[in-house]
């Protein structure tokens, strides 16, 4: 579950100073919204004989999908390393919710003091599409942005999903655990299955690699109005739908597959992310 770091692609002027960059490979829509910083640290070596005194930072984009950022270094005495951290960029929201396609790009971070650039080190990003996940190596966590309770295309299913339950129980209301019985929790998910399996929606193997590498999601209303969809997508629209109606969803992520599942009591794990299979094993005893 660990963040893949980008590893240092410094150049040094005359030896005296380097930088080390630590930030992700990619950026999109998903990571930005959910606040997961590009940049862990940037550290500053001074290899020289003398303090380096009030010397600035600077980091742009091509493209420019965060704003230039600046900071000022007070000092970094000689042979030692200052760590930057808590870098807050101002990112182009419009850009990352409404790019369609993955773009390679360049971050540039500058160390400059009077005028003069003093040495820089570039790395490559991939920007991704708005509808794309990166994958479970980066942030895991950050699939459940992919989650849509609130889109409109689920009314119709819902809607569906209460006829079910008025036919079965002679009750219709959707109400979450209010009656804190479990089985009446179990029969609103069952109808909310039901009603997908109305939709006569084709599965759709994802990629073998999809879990590491990342794939392109169909978002909630594609995969209903294109009637196709893998286990990924699928278990999305799932836990929208269940999510709607008030009730807790996990997703479970296995090698190759990823379904959904749902509390039967007002629960979840307090972890948004839990890589301890026993705990989902205890619960389910």
């Amino acid at each position: 579950m660990n963040e893949q770091l980008t590893p240092d692609g410094g150049e040094r002027a005359g030896g005296e100073y380097s930088l080390e960059i630590s930030c992700l490979p990619v950026m999109n829509f998903a990571l930005q919204q959910n606040r997961r910083p590009l940049f862990r640290s940037v550290r500053i070596g001074n290899c020289g004989s003398f303090c380096l005194h009030d010397a600035e930072v600077v980091i742009s984009a091509s493209p420019a999908f965060f704003a230039e950022y600046r900071r000022t270094v007070q000092s970094v005495p000689a042979g030692s390393v200052y760590e930057l951290r808590d870098i807050d960029l101002a990112m182009d929201t419009v850009l990352l919710g409404e790019l369609t396609e993955k773009t390679a790009g360049n971050i540039t971070v500058s160390l400059e003091c009077g005028g003069r650039v003093l040495c820089s080190s570039t790395v490559g990003v991939s920007i991704l599409a708005y509808n794309e996940w990166h994958g479970n190596g980066i942030c895991p966590e950050v699939l459940a942005a992919f989650v849509l309770p609130n889109h409109p295309c689920l009314r119709p299913v819902v809607s569906r999903a209460s006829g079910y339950l008025e036919e079965w129980t002679g009750d219709p209301s959707l109400d979450g655990y209010f009656s804190k019985d479990t089985n009446r929790v179990l029969l609103q998910a069952a109808a909310v299955y039901k009603a997908l399996q109305a939709e006569n929606i084709v599965y759709a193997v994802a990629p073998p690699s999809f879990e590491e590498a990342g794939q392109r999601v169909r978002l909630a209303d594609e995969v209903l109005e294109g009637k196709m969809g893998n286990c990924l997508e699928l278990s999305l629209l799932y836990a929208a739908c269940l999510e709607s109606m008030g009730l807790h969803t996990l997703l479970i992520h296995l090698p190759g597959h990823l379904f959904a599942g749902v509390w039967l009591v007002d629960a979840t794990f307090p972890e948004s992310v839990q890589d301890d299979e026993a705990l989902l094993t205890k619960r389910l005893a």
